[in-house]
Order: C-alpha cells, then structure tokens, then sequence
C-alpha cells in the first residue's frame, strides 16, 4: 500500500516537474546570476 502511494508521488512529482520544467529553468537562472553577482 505504502509504495503504491510512493510510486502515486513520484509519477505526479515526474509530471509537475515536466510542465515547469520552463519555469523552473527560468528560476534557476536568475538564482544563479544573482550568485555569481
């Protein structure tokens, strides 16, 4: 039961992940010019 809820979590992690995937770039981005300045 515990890991079929696991496995539910990491396939919906996987999936919002993939449709930010832009945003989170975008994001890491600025967070690493914003290091680097």
């Amino acid at each position: 039961m515990f890991l079929i809820i696991c496995h539910k979590m990491t396939t919906w992690y996987d999936g919002f992940i993939l449709i930010n995937q832009p945003f989170l770039i975008l994001i890491k981005n600025k967070v690493m010019k914003w290091l680097r300045s």
